[in-house]
C-alpha cells in the first residue's frame, strides 16, 4: 500500500510538471504572435507618417500667477476704415412732385401725396422746381417726346434716269442723312421704299437693309416697267423706313415727285427733304407686342402677350381696366377664346402672360388667331379699343409672323402689332 502511494503522488507531480510545461510553451506563443502584430502596426504606422510618441506634453509646475491670454483678432483684409462724415439735409420745401402724363403749363401746381398708389405700373414721375415746372414725357421705348420744331427732316440722296428703248426707268437711292430721329436715338436699320403710279398700276420696290447706322449708303439701283405714254402723268413715291428687332417698322419720312416735273431726258443727281408723315387714326389706336411659337410634338400654339403702348388715351376716359382677349379660329368658327389678366390704371400696360392653345399641325395653315384689346368700365361693361389679326389670310406683318412661325417651329418669335378699329 504505502507503494501504491507513492507512485500516485509521482504521477501527479509529473502531470503538474507537463501542465505548466504546456502553459508557458503556450504564453510564449501568444506573446510572439502580439510583437509580431505590434511591429506590423509600427511599419504601418511609419509608412504612413502616423507617430505615436508615448509624450506628446510636457507638464511644467510653476509657482507664479499665470496672466489670461488675450483675445486674437482677424487681420485687418479690408483696409482702413472709411471716414465718418457729417449728415447732408436736402430741403424740399422749393420741390412738389409731379406726375408725367398730367404735368400743366400753370406755375405753382402741385400734387398731393393721397394721388399716388404703391402699385408697379410704369408711370414716371420727376422733380421740378414750382418756379419753373418743367417735365419730361417718356415713352415705354425711353425716348422723349421732344418737340418737333427740333426734329431735322430726313434727307435722301437720289438719282434717276429713263431708258427709253427698254421703257425702264432706273431709280438709284444713294445715301441718306438725318436718320436720328426722336424714335430712333441711337443707332438703326434703315431702308428706302420707292413707289412708281401710272394709268397701268402701281409697282413698288425697296432696298436692303443697312444695320446700326446713322447715315446709310445703299448705292443701289431700283428698276421699274414703265411706257412713255404714261409718264407724264405718273408718280414716283419715295420713303424712308426703320425698323428694329421685333420687326416694326417706323415711316420717318415721305415725299411724292411728278414725273412731269422731273426731266427724265437726262440723268437727275439731286438730294430730297422727306416731310415727317401724319399720325392716322390707325396708328393713334395703339400697338400690342405678341410671342407666339408652335410644339409640334405636343400640338399646342403657345402665344405670349408682353404690353401695349401707345394706346389712344381718348377711349380710355375715367377707369382704365385694360385686358386682351385671344381667339382662335378655323377658317370662320371661333374654336376656342382665352383673356389676359386685368391691367388695372396703367396707360402702357405689361402682361407677360402665357397662353396655349390645342391645334393640330394640319389645321394650322387655314387656321388664324384673332386679339381684341379692351377696357372694362365701373358697370363691367366691355369696351373695344382696338384689335388685329394673325394669320394666313391677311397682309403685312400679320401673315409674316404667321408664316414664320410655321416655317421655325420650336422658336419664339415676337412682334409689334398695331390695333386698328
Amino acid at each position: 500500500m504505502f507503494i501504491l502511494t507513492i507512485i500516485g503522488t509521482m504521477v501527479v507531480l509529473v502531470s503538474g510538471c507537463l501542465l505548466a510545461f504546456f502553459c508557458n510553451c503556450l504564453k510564449k506563443q501568444n506573446w510572439n504572435s502580439k510583437s509580431s502584430a505590434n511591429k506590423c502596426l509600427e511599419s504601418t504606422a511609419k509608412e504612413n507618417n502616423i507617430l505615436h510618441t508615448p509624450q506628446q506634453f510636457t507638464v511644467k509646475k510653476i509657482m507664479q500667477s499665470v496672466q489670461p491670454r488675450t483675445w486674437l483678432t482677424s487681420p485687418k483684409i479690408y483696409g482702413p476704415k472709411p471716414m465718418l462724415t457729417s449728415l447732408e439735409f436736402v430741403s424740399c420745401r422749393d420741390y412738389t412732385l409731379e406726375r408725367i402724363d398730367e404735368c400743366q403749363p400753370a406755375q405753382g401746381e402741385g400734387t398731393s401725396f393721397s394721388s399716388f398708389t404703391a402699385d408697379s405700373s410704369e408711370d414716371l414721375f420727376v422733380i421740378s422746381k414750382t418756379g419753373a415746372n418743367v417735365a419730361a414725357s417718356l415713352s415705354d421705348d425711353g425716348a422723349s417726346e421732344i418737340s418737333e420744331d427740333w426734329i431735322q427732316d430726313v434727307r435722301l440722296h437720289y438719282g434717276m434716269r429713263y431708258n427709253r428703248y427698254k421703257s425702264e426707268l432706273y431709280l438709284t437711292i444713294i445715301e441718306a442723312e438725318n436718320i436720328n430721329t426722336v424714335d430712333n436715338m441711337s443707332l438703326s436699320d434703315s431702308y428706302v421704299v420707292a413707289a412708281l403710279i401710272t394709268k397701268l398700276g402701281q409697282a413698288k420696290a425697296e432696298t436692303s437693309i443697312q444695320t446700326k447706322t446713322l447715315h446709310p449708303v445703299w448705292q443701289e439701283t431700283l428698276t421699274f416697267p414703265a411706257v412713255e405714254e404714261h409718264m407724264q402723268e405718273g408718280t414716283l413715291t419715295l420713303a424712308v423706313y426703320t425698323c428694329d428687332k421685333y420687326s416694326r417698322q417706323n415711316c420717318l419720312g415721305e415725299t411724292q415727285l411728278k414725273l412731269s416735273d422731273v426731266g427724265l431726258e437726262e440723268r437727275t443727281d439731286s438730294w430730297i427733304c422727306l416731310a415727317f408723315p401724319s399720325k392716322d387714326s390707325v396708328a393713334m389706336l395703339g400697338e400690342v407686342l405678341l410671342s407666339i411659337n408652335y410644339l409640334p410634338a405636343a400640338s399646342r400654339l403657345i402665344v405670349v402677350v408682353m404690353k401695349a403702348q401707345h394706346l389712344n388715351t381718348e377711349k380710355l376716359k375715367d377707369l382704365i381696366d385694360l385686358s386682351i382677349k385671344l381667339t382662335l379660329m378655323h377658317q370662320s368658327v371661333k374654336l376656342k377664346r382665352k383673356h389676359t389678366r386685368h391691367a388695372r390704371r396703367k396707360i402702357n400696360p405689361v402682361w407677360n402672360e402665357m397662353i396655349m392653345f390645342e391645334v393640330p399641325y394640319e389645321m394650322l395653315c387655314k387656321s388664324s388667331l384673332e386679339l381684341e384689346l379692351v377696357n372694362q368700365d365701373c358697370t363691367g361693361q366691355n369696351h373695344l379699343l382696338g384689335k388685329c389679326n394673325l394669320g394666313m389670310n391677311y397682309s403685312d406683318l400679320e401673315l409674316s409672323h404667321w408664316q414664320e412661325m410655321l416655317t421655325k417651329p420650336r422658336k419664339p418669335i415676337a412682334m409689334w402689332h398695331k390695333l386698328h378699329a
